[in-house]
């Protein structure tokens, strides 16, 4: 999870961030998501929205269209990114504190201008800007999932291996039991094999669901992060197994959390996710549990809890799918772990 504390801003931190033209910090955009590319890139002019929080290596903007908007040094992809890469002057590379912090202010507004984007004093390139669009491959069938039913334990340790403080794998005093009370919840209810996709199931889940929007500290509780990978998984595999896709309103889980992380919930929701959780949904098709694996490795990095809780949000979802479909009891087995600890 991140904190969302902007420092103090400090332009000598800062001087050597990006090449500064005629007072201007300047950025070439290199990837644009197709949720926002098409008004982005044709648009001559006009206010898009407002910066929200700022990072070092990101800035999150609320649209005008209330959508949110990722710009971001990361060279991860997604449809609500924009990739973008500072211009330095030749004996700049190589100096300086790597940040929009200092350069960037919250609740600056955004505006799109001819060939690019401004805030405040930074401009943005759009001139060579690619479209990113989303790339989930395959829609698994029950064959596919066998290889990771067999590997279950393996996946549930690697899992814990990558757990740190404070996420619900291995929580602090602000998410303490709340795995532990989802997973029962669902298990005991029948939620988690046999019949889990009913309309009454399918209500059950999805109030378990809204039980843990909101719950954790940062700025994308871990509660929320959960929900957004399970969301993730469990909409997409459900394309093709016939099942109940979730998809309880934002009005429902909106006013329990932040906007932002509501935002990034409903996107999940509708399969708008970044190529690296795209890589691991794509890996449950492939039947490559060596992808699945790696892809939790990766992701499992972000902030300090994120990561992990987006994966075991997407785990413990492919696992409600593989207990309903093959009748098995691996979301119970997941229980014992967790009470095992």
């Amino acid at each position: 999870m991140h904190l969302n504390r902007v420092s103090d801003r400090n332009q000598n931190q800062n001087q050597n961030f990006a090449h500064k033209e005629n007072g201007k910090y300047v950025f070439n955009c290199q990837w644009v998501g197709n949720l926002h590319a098409r008004r982005i890139l044709s648009e001559r002019y006009g206010l898009y929205g407002d910066v929200i929080s700022v990072f070092d290596t990101t800035l999150n903007v609320k649209t005008d269209k209330d959508d949110l908007l990722v710009v971001t040094v990361s060279k991860v992809r997604s449809p609500i990114n924009m990739n973008v890469l500072p211009i330095f002057k030749e004996k700049e590379l190589g100096g300086g504190i790597q940040g929009f912090r200092g350069i960037i202010d919250f609740g600056a507004e955004v505006k799109i201008q001819k060939n690019g984007m401004s805030i405040g004093n930074v401009i943005f390139w759009l001139g060579k800007c690619r479209v990113f669009r989303g790339t989930l491959d395959g829609l698994p069938t029950a064959n596919h999932l066998s290889e990771f039913m067999n590997r279950a334990d393996e996946i549930f340790k690697i899992l814990k291996t990558y757990s740190r403080k404070g996420c619900l794998l291995s929580p602090d005093l602000t998410t303490k039991g709340l795995l532990s009370k989802f997973l029962k919840n669902v298990h005991s209810r029948q939620c988690g094999y046999s019949n889990a996709f009913t309309a009454t199931a399918n209500a059950i889940m999805s109030q378990a669901l809204l039980d843990l929007c909101g719950k954790g500290p940062g700025y994308t509780p871990s509660g929320d992060d959960f929900v957004a990978g399970y969301l993730g998984v469990i909409n997409w595999i459900s394309k093709s197994l016939n099942f109940n896709t979730m998809n309880f309103a934002s009005e429902k889980f909106a006013p329990l959390t932040s906007w932002m992380s509501s935002k990034l919930i409903g996107y999940s929701k509708r399969n708008l996710c970044d190529e690296e959780i795209q890589a691991m949904i794509n890996s449950i098709a492939a039947e490559d549990l060596n992808q699945y694996i790696s892809s939790i490795a990766k992701i499992s990095r972000r902030g300090h809890t994120s990561g992990i809780d987006i994966v075991t949000g997407m785990t413990v979802a492919l696992y409600t799918v593989i207990d309903d479909t093959f009748e098995t009891d691996l979301i119970g087995r997941f229980c014992s772990l967790l009470d095992s600890d």
